[in-house]
């Protein structure tokens, strides 16, 4: 039903769910309540909240065939 990812690209989409996670979590301990004066408050809770779950959901329902390392992308 999808065709074949290449290394690189599973490399990219590892990095985007761990920078994603780090927002959430960051998000969740350090700033939730802060009034960060957004004009449109949701978008605030959609990008902070929703994008982290959904993209660690993404990544947890189709993970890459093989392991993905920190070595693989910083220096291999």
């Amino acid at each position: 039903w999808r065709s074949e990812r290449s290394h690189s690209f599973d490399l990219v989409r590892g990095g985007a769910v761990g920078y994603m996670t780090i927002t959430g979590v960051v998000f969740a301990v350090l700033l939730t309540g802060i009034n960060v004066d957004a004009q449109i408050s949701w978008v605030n809770d959609v990008i902070h909240q929703v994008f982290p779950l959904a993209v660690m959901a993404d990544w947890l329902v189709d993970p890459p065939p093989g392991r993905v390392t920190l070595k693989q992308g910083c220096c291999g």
